[in-house]
């Protein structure tokens, strides 16, 4: 009926005025500027910003792209140059530990901490000696690659590994 209709349109024009808050829109215009100037200007950066914070409107793995796509060389997790978040070393991205789904916090952190420490790991032995983790924690780090700066196939290296969780239990 023509009475409620009109009523609705009443209310609707009514709320117009305050349906989005002005401050909001000004400091969401702020942002936006902000971000396509860093997106234009500083590309691989700002898509390692965007994929430290798991992504954006996309999945992280589609910014990761777009960094390739601007001349990045992505690198995955490495126990002698990647950190804990994702970094950039010039044209090279070097994916953090936090992507790594199943990759215990504790031991994430304390890789790149250790390092910084005690300087780069050379060897397997070197890494256990000096991290605290588990077998399926290290299998986790091998599986990626986080070790291919050892002359090893990541089949000996897991066998590496067995033995030396099996040793350490006697």
């Amino acid at each position: 009926p023509q009475p409620i209709t009109d009523r609705v349109w009443y209310e609707i024009e009514s709320f117009a005025g305050y349906s989005f808050a002005k401050g909001h829109s000004a400091s969401y215009a702020v942002e936006s500027y902000q971000s396509l100037f860093l997106k234009a200007h500083y590309p691989l950066e700002f898509m390692v910003g965007v994929i430290n914070n798991f992504g954006g409107f996309y999945r992280t793995e589609f910014y990761v792209h777009e960094a390739r796509m601007n001349g990045a060389i992505i690198e995955p997790p490495c126990v002698n140059n990647s950190e804990y978040l994702t970094t950039i070393d010039d044209d090279r991205i070097y994916i953090g530990f936090v992507h790594l789904k199943s990759l215990e916090t504790k031991v994430a952190r304390q890789i790149s901490a250790e390092r910084g420490l005690n300087g780069p790991y050379k060897s397997l032995d070197n890494f256990l000696r000096r991290i605290d983790l588990g077998l399926e924690q290290l299998r986790i780090l091998i599986r990626i690659g986080a070790f291919r700066f050892i002359a090893k196939t990541k089949q000996q290296l897991l066998w590496e590994a067995m033995l030396w969780f099996s040793d350490a239990k006697n």
